[in-house]
């Protein structure tokens, strides 16, 4: 097997848990601070419908915006909220572990070749 076939592999739970992550902290925001969730352009959830968040383009598209977004700029209600602060972190450190050490080793791998035995 190729060894970036493998590394993938490994790492993919990375990318499924910093998901997982997302939802709950827009969860949280819905449910502690709606204000903040209308700003945001109302985002939903990417792998669990949660009640009450509606799914729309309009929404799938604000929940890419804040994805992005969350990662380098802290939102004023996650700083005052110690829970979606905690999460966040999570999210930020899911998301570095993921694009600077999974796929640049993946993309080295595949560059050299490299094999691993099963």
């Amino acid at each position: 097997m190729p060894a970036a076939v493998g590394l993938l592999l490994v790492g993919l739970p990375l990318p499924i848990w910093a998901f997982m992550t997302f939802d709950q902290l827009v969860v949280l925001q819905f449910s502690r601070h709606p204000e903040q969730w209308v700003r945001d352009r109302r985002p939903c959830t990417f792998m669990r419908p949660a009640t009450g968040i509606p799914r729309t383009v309009r929404s799938a598209l604000a929940a890419q915006w804040c994805s992005i977004s969350w990662v380098f700029v802290t939102p004023a209600w996650v700083a005052r909220d110690p829970d979606c602060a905690g999460l966040l972190r999570r999210l930020r450190l899911l998301t570095a572990a993921w694009c600077l050490i999974v796929v640049p080793l993946t993309g080295i791998a595949a560059a050299a070749g490299l094999q691993i035995a099963l």
